[in-house]
Parts: structure tokens; C-alpha cells; sequence
């Protein structure tokens, strides 16, 4: 196969004939066969159903412009390369529009055809431009699906707040915890230094019992701190 240019004539040598170029141009669902491969921007316009992320049905309308940039390999490609690209353009939006709610899919949108261009150039296309837009949709489809989605984020922020007040709560009984610990642990070091200083003095020879026994506050708070001479005296009832 030979690409040739033009405006030019061409007489084809006793092997050669003329290519048709069956090709999906404008977007048909059928391909039509032309001589002559048009080269320059052209519009490629298709649509079909497609279902929004919400699961509501709509009719997606596919706009791009394309032109042919190299066409040796574009001929070499594919039997149809444009119905190669418009399958590609039609996952590309069914998978946008699956991630959208019915109230956004009226924008449409634009940045969901990166591998649809790598595979134009693939074909030997240029993809310049593509945008999928929602045609016309009943206003009480998209007032029904903003009510749904308003109610879902008021039972979303209801879900958020209730986290919040367990965790609060949770917060507080960590507290809790913790300064009961924390006190049980200062009482053990307080037994602890007690029961060393008895400790003490019984292998300094001193008989506690009967320092305790004696009722002497003078000689238990040296022996044993401040805090021994504040108990009371069970034995005779006094201060």
C-alpha cells in the first residue's frame, strides 16, 4: 500500500487499486466507504444510554474533533480505526458518568479521555478535543436525585456527629482509667516506702510493735513522718 497526497492525479500501475476507506466517519453506527481519506478536522458526534453513580438511566452525548495524522499508518491500523476510537470514547464516559450523581451529569465532563488519545495516536489519529454531556433530563428526575443526595448527606453528617460524641466518651472513661491507675499506683509506692523504713528499723534493732503499742506520738513521728501522729488514737478515743 502507498498513501499518496493531494490535491494530485493519480493513475494506479496494473497491480494497484484504489483504496476504499470504510470507516465510522461522523460517528455512524455504519461505516461508509470513501476513495479519498479527508485529512483535515473533522467532527465525530455519537450517543447512548449510559447510567449515572446514583443508578438513575440517561442518554450520554460523546462531542470530539479529530483529524487524521498520519494516514499510511491509520490505514495500516485498523479496518475502521474511528469505530475502534468511538468504542474507547464510550467506555471512557460510561465509567465517568458511573462516578457521578444524576444532578452532576448534566455538566458532563472532559478529563476522562487520556487513554482515548493515547489510542487515536495509536491509530494514527489526533484526538484535538472530547466532551460527554447528559442530554435533556426531566427536572423532577434531577429534583428527586438532589433530595436523595441531601438526605444522604444529612444522614452522613448524623453518622459523623454520633462517632464524634463515642469517641468523647470513650476519651472520658480513658480518663477515668487512667487517674484511678494512677492513684492506685502513688498508694503502692506510698505502702512501699512505708514497709521499707518498718524494714529499716527492725535491722536497726528497734521493736515497731511496741513503739505502736506505746501510743508515744512524739517517738512514732520520728519514726515514722507526720502522717502517724495525725490518726487517731483507737485505744483511748482521743486526738
Amino acid at each position: 500500500m502507498r498513501v499518496e497526497s493531494g490535491p494530485s492525479i493519480i493513475v494506479p500501475q496494473p497491480n494497484e487499486w484504489v483504496h476504499d476507506f470504510e470507516w465510522s466517519f461522523g460517528g455512524n453506527a455504519e461505516a461508509e466507504a470513501l476513495s479519498k481519506l479527508p485529512t483535515f478536522r473533522q467532527t465525530l458526534e455519537m450517543t447512548f444510554p449510559a447510567v449515572a453513580g446514583s443508578g438513575d438511566a440517561f442518554e450520554a452525548a460523546v462531542h470530539c474533533e479529530y483529524d487524521v495524522a498520519d494516514a499510511g499508518l491509520a490505514a495500516m491500523a485498523s479496518q475502521d480505526p474511528l469505530h475502534v476510537l468511538m468504542r474507547a470514547l464510550t467506555v471512557a464516559t460510561e465509567s465517568s458518568a458511573a462516578s457521578m450523581p444524576i444532578e452532576a451529569v448534566v455538566r458532563g465532563a472532559d478529563d476522562c479521555f487520556s487513554d482515548a488519545k493515547t489510542l487515536a495516536e495509536e491509530l494514527g489519529l489526533r484526538l484535538t478535543s472530547a466532551r460527554w454531556t447528559a442530554n435533556e433530563l426531566p427536572p423532577a428526575l434531577v429534583a428527586s436525585a438532589a433530595a436523595r443526595r441531601n438526605a444522604e448527606t444529612r444522614a452522613a453528617t448524623v453518622d459523623a456527629e454520633l462517632a464524634l460524641e463515642d469517641a468523647a466518651a470513650e476519651r472520658r472513661r480513658q480518663l477515668a482509667k487512667s487517674t484511678q491507675e494512677a492513684e492506685l499506683e502513688r498508694m503502692r509506692a506510698r505502702f512501699a516506702v512505708e514497709v521499707e523504713r518498718v524494714r529499716s528499723l527492725t535491722d536497726a534493732g528497734v521493736d515497731v510493735t511496741k513503739v505502736l503499742a506505746s501510743g508515744d506520738h512524739a517517738v512514732s513521728r520520728l519514726l515514722f513522718g507526720s502522717s502517724q501522729s495525725d490518726k487517731p488514737n483507737q485505744t483511748n478515743g482521743t486526738q
